[in-house]
């Protein structure tokens, strides 16, 4: 397998991506500038500069990028939960390899269960979610799977058939 070198076309695009960005946000990039920046802009182009984003995120060139853009990403991408997971599934092959649960119900009760039980500090439902809908093929958005799994309390009956006390059927 050859190795990329810093002229592949692939490097050039990221380099290209990162010198425009570098242009609008300069050299110590923040999320609150870059939103400011995002309402100043048409939907697709909006939506163009959000994926370029998770493009530099995603590609090879993130570790040549220096450390404040490295940071400004990550942020960005933690900021914007959507926008990554748009591009995971539209523009990588992650988003061809989804897992479509079985009984997508009882998987989100088995992680209510076991993500939000008996614990001081409650964890990011954003982030429990933006996580399953990068594994798994669930409908809606990241806000929406993460205020279901904000819902209080469990299922009585999700709990039975997860402990094997109750048999799965269609009825469910």
């Amino acid at each position: 397998m050859r190795r990329r070198d810093k002229h592949s076309p692939c490097v050039r695009m990221m380099k290209k991506i990162y010198e425009r960005l570098r242009e609008r946000l300069g050299h110590k990039p923040t999320v609150k500038n870059f939103d400011a920046f995002l309402v100043t802009l048409g939907p697709d182009e909006r939506e163009s500069w959000k994926m370029d984003v998770c493009s530099l995120g995603y590609g090879d060139y993130y570790r040549k990028m220096p450390g404040a853009y490295r940071k400004f990403i990550r942020k960005y991408m933690e900021h914007d939960r959507e926008c990554e997971r748009c591009y995971i599934r539209k523009y990588t092959v992650r988003g061809d390899l989804l897992y479509s649960p079985f009984r997508p119900e009882l998987l989100l009760e088995l992680v209510k269960l076991v993500e939000f039980t008996d614990r001081e500090t409650p964890p990011s439902s954003l982030e429990i979610a933006s996580c399953l809908l990068m594994g798994f093929d669930y409908p809606g958005s990241v806000r929406g799977l993460a205020s279901h799994l904000r819902e209080a309390g469990h299922s009585a009956e999700a709990v039975l058939v997860l402990a094997g006390k109750r048999e799965v059927t269609d009825e469910f």
